[in-house]
């Protein structure tokens, strides 16, 4: 079989599919909020792979505020594992601290991975397939979007 998919020029893209391959289409976000006020993050993304991820891992907002580089985390109530192949669309509502900074705050994707010991290592992180999203030293892919907060 493999060798019919070889000849047949379709192994490249078997490949290419296998497991999961998870890429931003839109981003959505509020221009400028205040302090203790709530904000919309809406996401839609593309499973283009064959699977979704086998382990459990958190998928976080992380908002860096562009002075300090102060990070705050945000965590989506959704299930990665249930990612199948197709549209991903996440929408929550979340609360800006009141004790937090004001100011320019860029918008962060962090898919890190499941285990607390291997949580800040970036080399476990997942990579959106997009071109220049990715944060090597941190591993977070980054939404290439500013908050401002008031």
């Amino acid at each position: 079989v493999n060798n019919d998919w070889d000849s047949l020029g379709c192994m490249k893209s078997i490949k290419q599919k296998l497991g999961y391959r998870f890429v931003l289409q839109s981003a959505v976000f509020d221009q400028i909020i205040k302090r203790g006020e709530i904000f919309l993050a809406s996401l839609q993304l593309e499973n283009t792979g064959y699977a979704s991820p086998f382990n459990p891992r958190p998928v976080q907002l992380v908002l860096r505020n562009k002075q300090t580089q102060k990070i705050i985390v945000f965590k989506f109530n959704t299930n990665i594992q249930k990612w199948f192949t197709g549209k991903i669309n996440l929408r929550q509502l979340f609360v800006f601290p009141k004790s937090a900074d004001k100011g320019e705050y860029e918008l962060l994707l962090n898919l890190p991975d499941g285990y607390k010991s291997l949580q800040h290592n970036p080399a476990y992180s997942i990579r959106l397939a997009n071109e220049d999203l990715w944060e090597e030293l941190t591993g977070y892919n980054n939404l290439k979007y500013v908050l401002t907060v008031e």
